[in-house]
């Protein structure tokens, strides 16, 4: 994703809310991490896109950066700064919530 004069890349990052030992006892050890991931993920984009529109582009980039812990998913989110703003407005405002217990953990702007 390129960064011009409008466009940011922000990162998003979600994990389960507690340990992964809480997250087995929850869920069980037939549930995969991932797939509830997975699932996050999708989540994530689909209320980013009904706040702010379809235009912002998304990818998912779990190993961005050295020593980032394994059980987080980065999300790298191309948009403006207005849109970066809102996103961070809905964070605050817990107005960003998850069927099975995720969190958005940090935003931030991409430094290069």
């Amino acid at each position: 994703m390129k960064n011009n004069n409008k466009n940011l890349d922000v990162l998003i990052d979600i994990r389960f809310y507690e340990s992964m030992n809480k997250f087995e006892e929850i869920y069980g050890e037939g549930v995969s991490y991932r797939k509830l991931e997975q699932e996050t993920y999708v989540e994530l984009k689909s209320m980013i896109f009904d706040f702010l529109g379809k235009k912002i582009k998304f990818k998912k980039c779990r190993d961005l950066e050295k020593d980032s812990n394994p059980m987080v998913l980065t999300v790298k989110a191309e948009m403006t700064n207005n849109e970066y703003e809102k996103v961070c407005n809905l964070h605050s405002e817990n107005k960003l919530f998850f069927l099975y217990d995720f969190i958005v953990s940090n935003i931030r702007i991409l430094q290069e």
